[in-house]
């Protein structure tokens, strides 16, 4: 038998959905392109090291600059594939990024 959807159920909000709307991460939010932003919708787990927009404003104009310039390598060289909590990340001597 198929499995009918609840009606007026909310769709749990996504990570991108999320981002969005932190005024604490806007700036990290604006770098995720089109192709990033769509990975991420997809049904898999993955874990963002987001950088405040303090942390990114720290950087200094020149910095940041640079960092644009590499695009979608910059917001994937924050992600991780699989699911993180903040004491396995502790526990690991090597990540691989995206």
């Amino acid at each position: 038998q198929e499995q009918k959807p609840i009606e007026n159920a909310q769709e749990a909000p996504t990570l991108i959905d999320m981002l969005n709307t932190n005024e604490n991460f806007s700036l990290f939010a604006s770098y995720l392109n089109t192709n990033v932003s769509e990975m991420l919708g997809k049904e898999e787990t993955y874990t963002i090291l987001v950088p405040n927009n303090k942390a990114i404003e720290q950087l200094g104009e020149a910095k940041m600059t640079k960092l644009l310039k590499q695009g979608a390598d910059f917001v994937k060289g924050h992600i991780i594939k699989g699911k993180f909590d903040f004491a396995s990340l502790q526990k690991t001597s090597e990540i691989t990024t995206l």
